[in-house]
């Protein structure tokens, strides 16, 4: 009886261990393996065409971009809660030296101080209202100077370049088809030309009259000719179509309106563009903007936190505020300032209750942008970039993130979930949104 707590805490380390190492073998992937293997294939591309021209090549670079972007995401969400960890391990240490001095040189009236101190609980509203003011300067900090919109294209600009890129791709194509085309219309000419030289050539064995044989060599000797032509123009040809033929079973390109429509209804563009004046109510009313959603996750979660019969707290902690600081120093903005720990929950009632809170904010950007995308209203779709960007840092299983919690409710879950909140960030999350980050 006496070895079985210390077999329970062997066996939580164990298991805190797993679930670091798959967590990091997990976000290794996202971030640097479909870089490195589309970096790989376009290098190759590249270097036998050139630079993309064609829709599918484009298609794969923008790929790129949105994965270096989440990837981006990825590494400094665990180098930013690696170093929250790190930090709270110093500080503990700190705070039992400082005390054990304390205690040697002075009194044990400090240690019961400090004890009292440190297991004086924050309030809710106070922990809220704490990561609210750190998540609001970083926000001025981060826009102010960083100015992440300043190089963003106006939705115009976008537009029109998005059009202009279109028509030039639909004028590469319509080229390549018709090369294409050549290329087999030449073999065709050179395949008919074989075949008439080699019919000269049967009847040429099979005649017997003297004067037929010199004309039929006459005429075999100018099929030769043209058949020599021919094989020249084929491989230039050949070459011009990169070793590709379209027969006539294969349609001409036509210029597809409504997939730039689609494309339009699909791509956000930034709400506010250009660069960004220290008057702009971008910087100090969306500071507002992104505040809210830490407010809506926590409301969620604690309704729902009711329906399971357990309590939720808002926990603001000192570490968590400089790495937000530093980070935002660094003109990075990505909230990371709060953890939200539900009290005498269980493993699947802690994953529900990090589910809620991940899915809630994705719900509200969803319908936020739809509204801003239907009555054009730029207002809307930067608080749907608010809204994302929350599950996006939180999804990662990370501690203190809501993930690990999802993630030790139902692996399975959290699979689905990641997918929605990447497809999300990649779709529905603006220019401004991959800016800022």
């Amino acid at each position: 009886m006496g070895t079985l707590p210390h077999s329970q805490s062997a066996r939580s380390k164990t298991k805190r261990r797993i679930e670091t190492g798959v967590a990091l073998v997990i976000c290794a992937g996202v971030m640097l393996g479909p870089l490195l293997y589309i970096q790989i294939r376009y290098d190759e591309f590249t270097g036998l065409h050139g630079q993309a021209k064609e829709g599918a090549a484009v298609t794969g670079v923008a790929l790129a971009v949105v994965l270096r972007t989440i990837s981006r995401t990825v590494l400094r969400t665990v180098i930013r809660t690696s170093a929250r960890a790190g930090m709270r391990a110093a500080l503990r240490t700190a705070v039992r030296t400082f005390i054990r001095s304390a205690v040697r040189s002075t009194s044990s009236n400090l240690f019961q101080w400090v004890g009292r101190e440190n297991t004086r609980k924050v309030s809710d509203l106070q922990s809220l209202t704490y990561a609210s003011v750190l998540i609001y300067l970083s926000w001025v900090v981060v826009i102010g100077l960083g100015q992440p919109f300043a190089d963003l294209p106006s939705t115009r600009d976008a537009i029109l370049a998005q059009e202009a890129q279109s028509h030039q791709e639909f004028t590469e194509l319509e080229r390549q088809y018709h090369l294409r085309r050549d290329a087999y219309e030449a073999k065709l000419t050179r395949d008919t030309l074989y075949d008439n030289f080699a019919a000269l050539q049967r009847q040429l064995k099979a005649e017997r009259d003297l004067d037929a044989q010199a004309l039929l060599a006459q005429q075999q000797d100018d099929t030769a000719q043209k058949l020599y032509e021919a094989e020249i123009a084929l491989a230039i040809a050949l070459k011009s179509s990169d070793d590709q033929m379209y027969g006539p079973e294969m349609n001409p390109p036509i210029e597809n309106d409504q997939l730039a429509l689609v494309q339009a209804s699909v791509f956000t563009y930034a709400p506010f563009p250009g660069s960004t004046p220290t008057d702009s109510t971008v910087i100090w009313l969306g500071g507002l903007v992104m505040v809210l959603p830490l407010w809506f996750i926590f409301a969620s979660q604690r309704l729902w936190a009711r329906r399971e019969q357990v309590s939720v707290h808002h926990s603001t902690g000192f570490d968590g505020a400089l790495i937000q600081l530093y980070f935002a120093g660094a003109l990075s903005f990505m909230p990371l300032t709060s953890d939200t720990t539900s009290v005498d929950a269980d493993v699947d009632q802690r994953g529900r209750i990090a589910l809620v809170g991940i899915l809630a904010p994705c719900l509200m950007g969803v319908i936020l942008w739809k509204l801003g995308h239907r009555f054009n209203i730029p207002g809307l779709i930067f608080a749907a970039d608010a809204f994302i960007i929350y599950p996006m840092v939180q999804i990662f299983p990370l501690r203190p993130l809501e993930g690990l919690f999802l993630w030790r409710h139902s692996r399975l879950i959290w699979t689905l979930i990641f997918i929605v909140v990447l497809s999300l960030f990649t779709f529905v999350g603006s220019q401004a949104l991959q800016s800022v980050i």
